[in-house]
């Protein structure tokens, strides 16, 4: 079974680092986290730079031989730049979209209950987010994109799907629905493909642009 690392640094060199002994650990291709919220100085304050995103990912793919896929924020005026600038590193596909900044504060402790104050909101609340931006994305980068965020049904990752996206990733759909939430979303996918005269889930990648 194919295994995906998943990486974030603090430098280009740090992630070109990372990537390179995920490969030499047996990775079939390897995800640059450059979104994550969660960490002053990581991720999201790196990969929100165009600039970085192309030059981070350049560094990463001269390292490495397995495939790599850029993560990408959504908390930026305009996604697709950093879509165009993980394509000009020499991505071989960008991952959209890690999760919306966030915060909680708790009213008895009269702070916010993270200690970095702003965390990544994910989940079902965030989806349209994720549909939006991986539509915007199809229509102007020519790599593939995996959708993510908020699927837990198969009618969930088709509305990715039908943005564009040639593959889904789930990461809260499982403490939802348990492991088992990846082949019940793969059998309602089966099924509307079945109930709707398609052959193959092809047919139904970038469907709504056809509108």
């Amino acid at each position: 079974m194919p295994v995906i690392g998943s990486v974030f640094g603090k430098d280009a060199g740090e992630y070109a680092d990372l990537a390179g002994k995920m490969e030499e650990y047996g990775a079939s291709a390897v995800e640059l986290n450059l979104s994550c919220p969660h960490a002053e100085g990581l991720g999201h304050e790196i990969g929100a730079d165009p600039n970085n995103v192309e030059s981070i990912t350049q560094e990463v793919k001269g390292s490495v031989s397995i495939p790599i896929f850029p993560k990408l924020t959504p908390n930026v005026k305009d996604i697709v730049a950093l879509a165009d600038a993980a394509s000009k590193g020499g991505a071989d596909a960008v991952v959209a979209i890690n999760s919306v900044r966030a915060m909680a504060i708790s009213p008895d402790a009269k702070m916010p209950i993270l200690a970095n104050k702003i965390g990544g909101l994910s989940g079902t609340a965030i989806r349209p987010i994720g549909v939006r931006c991986v539509y915007e994305i199809w229509k102007e980068v020519s790599i593939p994109v995996i959708g993510v965020g908020g699927i837990s049904s198969g009618m969930d990752a088709l509305q990715y799907l039908m943005a564009g996206a040639s593959a889904v990733q789930i990461g809260s759909g499982v403490w939802i629905g348990g492991p088992g939430v990846f082949s019940n979303v793969c059998k309602e996918i089966e099924e509307f493909l079945e109930r709707n005269g398609h052959k193959s889930v092809k047919e139904v990648i970038g469907a709504a642009h056809s509108c």
